[in-house]
């Protein structure tokens, strides 16, 4: 069975830097693209575009940060927060007949849920909804969990063959910001779920403020930054300590729309900073690490915990 360890973050780190750019060969892009150590995808399409002109030798020198806040990583944070031994991230089917059966451990507790379009699938717990995660008890148990962008997402990281594979909210960008810089990975990049194939503005701000969380405390500076990743870190400085603001922005969003429409507004607020959580929640959430392990053929998002974890 998977145990949860503990571990205090780095708070300055030193990273290696990649060589120059070379611009030999046929692959005049790849020589461009591997003149940056920090990539940002804002669409799942951006990433593989992009990863095709990396080999399996400098992939596996790559972390890849999962970013889908409304409402996928939020949610899993939640749930990680909460005490939950495991998640597997399927594929929700195209025409329903979900599948659940468990994919490892058949002699363990497992707990079912997914999303249709924002509301939860039959046989589901909570949907896709932090606020709704955080009055059910997954302490002790592995979840598997049905999801449209969110799992194609990370299933495009799995496919990568990368180093690391993490995920990330609003709350745990500095403990996994830490995390994968203490890790020594030659590069990082993000990806964000977006919108049925479209880039959004909470993924992207998410995205900036992890980058900036490295040119603080690395010695990345913004020379090292693609372009998405430039994009990202200058949208996020227009929300610099300007929760309020992110938050009322959000509320004319694509995917708040949506989920106003079907009574889960509140979880736009809750994935920016915690408002509605309880503040001990959130300050868990906070602390909480989701990375990717491997048992079998089946990948897990299984939760690590800072050693100092506040009552």
């Amino acid at each position: 069975m998977l145990g949860h360890s503990e571990h205090a973050p780095e708070a300055i780190v030193t990273m290696t830097k990649i060589a120059s750019p070379s611009f030999t060969g046929t692959d005049i892009v790849g020589g461009v693209l591997r003149g940056f150590n920090v990539f940002c995808s804002l669409t799942p399409a951006s990433f593989a575009a992009k990863i095709q002109h990396f080999d399996s030798k400098q992939r596996k020198k790559t972390a890849g940060i999962f970013v889908d806040v409304l409402r996928a990583t939020t949610t899993l944070n939640v749930i990680g927060a909460l005490g939950v031994e495991g998640v597997h991230l399927a594929v929700k089917p195209r025409l329903g007949g979900y599948d659940f059966t468990p994919p490892v451990f058949p002699e363990a507790k497992w707990l079912f849920d997914g999303e249709e379009h924002g509301r939860p699938i039959a046989g589901g717990l909570i949907g896709n909804s932090p606020a709704a995660a955080a009055n059910e008890q997954f302490s002790g148990a592995f979840l598997k969990f049905f999801s449209t962008n969110g799992a194609r997402a990370l299933e495009t990281l799995v496919n990568a063959e990368l180093g690391g594979v993490y995920l990330l909210s609003m709350a745990n960008i500095a403990t996994t910001m830490a995390k994968v810089a203490a890790a020594g990975f030659e590069n990082i990049w993000l990806l964000g779920g977006g919108f049925y194939g479209s880039m959004t503005l909470e993924d992207t701000v998410c995205c900036g403020r992890a980058i900036a969380w490295l040119i603080e405390h690395t010695e990345k500076r913004e020379p090292d930054l693609d372009d998405e990743s430039r994009i990202a870190l200058h949208a996020a400085a227009t929300y610099e300590e300007d929760d309020d603001r992110l938050v009322r922005d959000l509320g004319h969003s694509q995917v708040a729309k949506l989920l106003q429409t079907i009574g889960h507004g509140a979880d736009v607020s809750i994935s920016v900073d915690g408002r509605g959580l309880s503040n001990r929640l959130w300050q868990r959430m906070r602390d909480t690490i989701m990375g990717l392990t491997t048992v079998g053929a089946t990948h897990l998002l299984v939760p690590e915990y800072l050693a100092a974890v506040r009552s």
